[in-house]
């Protein structure tokens, strides 16, 4: 079974804390580890305090859930991992597997 380690989601935090714009670095999003009774889950904290949340987030035009949703599958992906999101909200994801 595949596990999400701290030291992903301490890595994937300090990857969207550089990522953050110099005018607003608080509003980053952050990465949450679940571990409850065998099933492992994260979520997606977006702060948008004072923002406004349909900005663009990116020179891409992505939204901040998708930007990190994006940046969450690639970083997984580069290790041989494969992750999945809730379809309700796309701010809960576990590993695949």
């Amino acid at each position: 079974m595949d596990v999400i380690k701290i030291g992903d989601v301490v890595e994937l935090n300090h990857q969207f804390a550089d990522d953050a714009s110099e005018d607003n670095p608080n509003a980053a999003p952050q990465i949450h580890l679940h571990d409850a009774c065998g099933k492992q889950t994260c979520s997606i904290e977006i702060k948008v305090e004072g923002l406004d949340p349909d900005r663009p987030r990116n020179a891409q035009g992505e939204y901040d859930l998708t930007y990190a949703q994006r940046r969450i599958r690639d970083y997984f992906e580069q290790r041989g991992k494969q992750v999945e999101f809730d379809p309700t909200t796309g701010k809960i994801f576990w590993l695949r597997g």
